[in-house]
């Protein structure tokens, strides 16, 4: 734990160090909130799958900074059910003599291997990813995983046949189970499909919202606008704090999610609109915005949307940022 804790602060030095020296603004990072116990917290893993030098099977993680997977069979900061099921996908694959695919030649099938586990239920989602456009075995597999898992909610098959990086395409198909994963977060009750966002950390998720909501400074009339929404935990949240929130997300199974979980929590203040948050910025700040929550991803904010933001008769943004490098250039 105090070697925990010296990492929070180097973190924390770091930060501030990289906020200062790009934004040229005096700011002040403050204390790291850490976890009390920072292991078996994951809500999702992708593990990918290859072949090591002699043509065997691998499952695992990249080695860093590179293509090269290192075998595992358990992750430490993975939730207890996620382990289970990856070690479980892994002995019916190797007993089945599935086809793994090879990253060079881009041959071979089962190329990820995607799991999700509900932190309130602990029900999971597997999502096997592989260069094909069905999934060979199909129904040796759905049998095999409905027998060894009892704690497996969705099974789905991901059909994703490009060459690159890109963990999943939008060619999901439902093998087996529910359409989607329960779970709940700071008392909102939301549905997850394969392809939704969802911060992996629920334990830090929680704190990192209500921090949120706490400097948004709510008094129950404001009208809330909540950038990059997700699958709009936050804007539903701060409905319960506000005259009205608003959420605004590219991603249309997220939208989806979004309205169904708003219309189940019975939050009749909550809108949502489907499409790039930098394009509807200037039309949605005209109707009105008093509080602006920016959630980006890694790549920070689009300059349109700074841009629209310059004449906005804002009362305050909440920014929460995955990259200080990017947050200080939007800053």
């Amino acid at each position: 734990h105090m070697e925990y804790r010296q990492q929070l602060e180097i973190k924390r030095a770091q930060t501030e160090e990289t906020l200062r020296r790009i934004s040229h603004l005096p700011v002040s990072v403050e204390t790291c909130i850490g976890m009390e116990e920072p292991y078996l917290y994951r809500n999702k893993a992708q593990f990918p799958v290859g072949t090591d030098a002699l043509g065997r099977p691998i499952f695992g993680f990249f080695s860093p900074h590179s293509h090269r997977i290192i075998d595992i069979d358990k992750c430490a900061i993975q939730q207890m059910n996620v382990n289970k099921a990856f070690l479980t996908v892994r002995r019916i694959a190797e007993r089945m003599n599935v086809s793994v695919y090879n990253e060079q030649k881009h041959q071979g099938v089962l190329r990820h291997v995607v799991i999700r586990q509900s932190q309130k239920t602990g029900r999971l989602m597997v999502v096997l990813v592989g260069n094909a456009k069905r999934l060979p075995k199909e129904e040796e597999w759905v049998q095999a995983l409905c027998g060894a898992l009892p704690e497996l909610e969705s099974l789905y098959f991901c059909s994703n046949t490009a060459r690159g990086n890109i963990v999943l395409s939008p060619q999901c198909s439902l093998l087996w189970g529910r359409a989607a994963l329960e779970d709940e977060l700071c008392g909102i009750r939301f549905s997850l499909s394969p392809l939704s966002f969802l911060q992996v950390n629920p334990v830090q998720a929680e704190k990192l919202y209500g921090l949120a909501l706490e400097l948004a400074d709510l008094d129950g009339t404001q009208r809330v606008l909540d950038a990059y929404c997700g699958i709009g935990i936050m804007t539903q949240l701060f409905a319960r704090h506000a005259a009205k929130a608003i959420g605004v997300e590219i991603v249309p199974d997220a939208i989806e999610n979004a309205r169904e979980s708003a219309r189940s929590n019975g939050i009749a203040n909550a809108e949502f609109y489907c499409g790039d948050c930098a394009a509807l910025m200037p039309e949605l700040l005209q109707k009105g915005v008093d509080v602006l929550v920016l959630d980006p991803p890694r790549a920070g904010c689009e300059v349109s949307l700074i841009e629209a933001l310059r004449g906005a008769n804002l009362q305050r943004i909440v920014y929460i940022s995955c990259d200080p490098a990017t947050l200080a250039r939007d800053l």
